[in-house]
């Protein structure tokens, strides 16, 4: 990257141990914050964004990948010995746990919650991608309760697209840790920036208290300040674009006899045979439209 030149007026910024640099982008004509601040405003934003309630901490990550692994990493390195997955999940998150710890259990998609061991620590994506099955915040607060031993990440990175959702009754919780990212529902893919939601009083409270936000630039934090007063209109699209989803996927299971879910931006067709489905793939493959076979 090319460095910009900094204006002569340059205030130096104490940020943990003598990170003095300020984002201050001439060309772009932004205003200049110390680090501090600008991270404070980019929360704020970020908060409001995704109906984060005040009753729970906020970190912003470069990525919502990056929030994974370092978690993973951290909880590995304690008494967390095992890790427990679905088995269609996000693959990226499996490929973290096996350099994070010692046991990997994955589950069949529907056995994920059944017998949890103490001690484990136990990812699922809500709505699940590909499998598009949905836990309502209910459902997975008793869950999270009747296992006070265990982590539980739910990485809620489609929840924009299903019914409300409410972050705010786990607050008394420690063992919640709660995933979010900018780049589905909001069309950030790209800029780099998720989130992390905790209980104020989470066990992991001793590494997200020193998780700090250098990377966040005025770049990312001019983005969330548009998406921020943009939030409404945003939300009017994708209202328009999920009617046009069940649309696509009414028309495509009534042309194949098929039965279809819909979670998040993605739809499961369930097939009734080989051949109905190798039917399905090369009509997706002739509109270039690539697709996951879960079968």
């Amino acid at each position: 990257y090319d460095t910009p030149e900094v204006d002569k007026d340059f205030i130096a910024c104490d940020w943990n141990e003598g990170d003095n640099h300020l984002d201050n982008f001439k060309n772009l004509k932004l205003d200049s914050y110390v680090r501090g601040d600008l991270e404070k405003i980019a929360i704020s934003c970020a908060r409001n964004i995704l109906d984060i309630p005040n009753n729970l901490d906020l970190r912003l990550t470069s990525g919502s990948d990056v929030g994974i692994l370092i978690t993973l990493l951290y909880l590995g390195s304690t008494s967390f010995s095992s890790f427990r997955m679905r088995q269609n999940d996000y693959a990226q998150v499996r490929a973290f746990a096996e350099i994070s710890f010692e046991k990997i259990d994955i589950q069949p998609d529907d056995s994920i919650f059944e017998n949890i061991y103490s001690k484990s620590v136990i990812y699922l994506s809500n709505p699940g991608n590909p499998t598009c099955k949905y836990y309502s915040d209910i459902e997975l607060l008793k869950i999270a309760t009747d296992n006070p031993e265990s982590i539980f990440i739910f990485d809620l990175a489609y929840i924009e697209y299903e019914k409300p959702f409410d972050v705010s009754i786990f607050n008394d919780l420690d063992n919640v840790i709660f995933l979010r990212t900018f780049s589905k529902y909001w069309g950030l893919a790209g800029a780099r920036l998720g989130a992390i939601a905790f209980p104020l009083n989470s066990k992991l409270n001793k590494i997200y208290k020193v998780f700090n936000s250098k990377h966040i630039s005025q770049q990312h934090l001019r983005l969330l300040q548009e998406l921020n007063e943009a939030k409404q209109v945003l939300i009017k699209k994708r209202d328009n674009e999920k009617l046009q989803l069940e649309e696509i996927s009414k028309i495509i299971s009534n042309k194949f006899d098929l039965s279809t879910s819909i979670a998040g931006n993605f739809v499961r067709f369930d097939c009734v045979d080989t051949l109905n489905k190798e039917k399905l793939a090369e009509y997706f493959k002739d509109l270039q439209i690539t697709v996951r076979d879960i079968s």
